[in-house]
């Protein structure tokens, strides 16, 4: 508490200043050259001098309307899912017409992602976060399996913020802004044929992550999040194919009317998971 105070005061935050001091003297109440700098603090602030042995009720980590957080930087990890719609691929796969789709629970994908944080003291949070999402899809057919993989590589930026509910649990809505590049697998029994293709798209996911820290300083956080992710794709361009003519050209279908479409992977959906979060310095003052 004495060197915070000492950090505040060149800082020429006194406010701050004189509750560090306040706390390091209730602790060291002999200590006179502290208790001579927190008087003239006080005297400068209109504030009597502090009773020797006791120490105000202001605290540092909530003083100043800021809900006593602190700035600084977190790393996160975050492992999701994500209850994706298969719609995309039944279009693909049926021509346009309706399916019964690919069974109980195969629309379920799963996300994981690494990030960085930078928190302001008022509560305004700027992060980063770079995600890998995949889903995968059967569809048993007379010959065999129809078998496709959607995958995703994902950077965000995502700006939110993050409120104090109580002394170990935090509250962060934030949203997500940012692109998503596809990278799909496709291997048909029913046709011998096998297709891989590469996209390009954007999402955006809203979030909100409620956070239990594990320390009364915050240095460490478990904590669970529910969001929806919206993607935005823009068509697939084939990489690789058993049909050579089809390599470098779009991934397309002919629907039910005979008019050759554009195929893209639409992976958007209501997501849920978990975190682990990590702060060098403490949340709180």
């Amino acid at each position: 508490w004495r060197e915070l105070g000492d950090l505040y005061r060149r800082e020429g935050r006194p406010g701050k200043a004189v509750a560090c001091y306040d706390r390091y003297l209730a602790a060291v109440p002999g200590d006179e050259a502290a208790r001579a700098v927190d008087t003239a603090l006080r005297e400068a602030r209109g504030m009597p001098p502090l009773a020797v042995g006791l120490a105000e009720e202001a605290d540092p980590r909530d003083e100043d309307g800021t809900g006593g957080l602190r700035p600084g930087v977190e790393f996160w990890g975050a492992l999701c899912g994500l209850a994706a719609s298969p719609a995309d691929v039944d279009r693909f796969y049926g021509g346009g017409a309706a399916l019964p789709g690919p069974g109980p629970g195969a629309s379920l994908g799963l996300a994981g992602g690494l990030g960085l944080d930078y928190a302001f003291e008022g509560g305004f949070m700027f992060g980063l976060g770079a995600y890998g999402i995949a889903r995968a899809y059967a569809y048993p057919s007379a010959a065999g399996t129809d078998r496709y993989a959607v995958d995703h590589a994902a950077a965000f930026l995502e700006p939110g913020w993050r409120l104090r509910l109580s002394r170990r649990f935090v509250l962060e809505p934030r949203l997500g802004l940012g692109g998503m590049e596809s990278y799909i697998a496709a291997s048909q029994d029913s046709t011998g044929q096998r297709w891989r293709s590469q996209g390009t798209g954007y999402a955006l996911w809203p979030e909100l992550r409620g956070e239990v820290l594990l320390d009364d300083w915050g240095h460490v956080g478990v904590g669970a999040s529910l969001g929806y992710l919206y993607g935005f794709p823009e068509g697939e361009v084939v990489t690789s194919s058993s049909d050579a003519a089809a390599v470098g050209s779009p991934w397309s279908y002919t629907d039910p009317a005979g008019n050759a479409r554009s195929w893209s992977a639409l992976t958007q959906g209501l997501t849920f998971g978990v975190f682990l979060a990590y702060r060098a310095l403490p949340m709180f003052w």
